[in-house]
């Protein structure tokens, strides 16, 4: 059995308040908005942080740069499941 790790979802914290059923997107869509102090989605990014379309305004970053790395994660549950076979607590 090999195994694969989850898809980890951010929330955008404006739709959250509104849908929270909605508010789930993939880290790469989800920054952060300094004028607002949230992390948003890219359409509340750019309403709430009064950026006209003409604008080319890019986020400082995005939710994807502060989630541990791939390989890291797979390091972190092969150790977490070894633990838990030998009774390591």
């Amino acid at each position: 059995m090999k195994m694969k790790l989850p898809r980890l979802l951010a929330v955008c914290e404006s739709c959250h308040e509104n849908a929270p059923e909605m508010s789930c997107y993939y880290p790469e869509e989800v920054a952060w908005a300094p004028k607002s102090g949230m992390w948003l989605c890219h359409e509340c990014w750019a309403e709430l942080e009064n950026v006209g379309e003409e604008q080319d305004v890019t986020p400082l970053v995005y939710a994807d740069a502060v989630i541990v790395p791939i390989k890291e994660q797979m390091q972190r549950l092969i150790a977490a499941s070894a633990k838990r076979r030998l009774g390591v607590k």
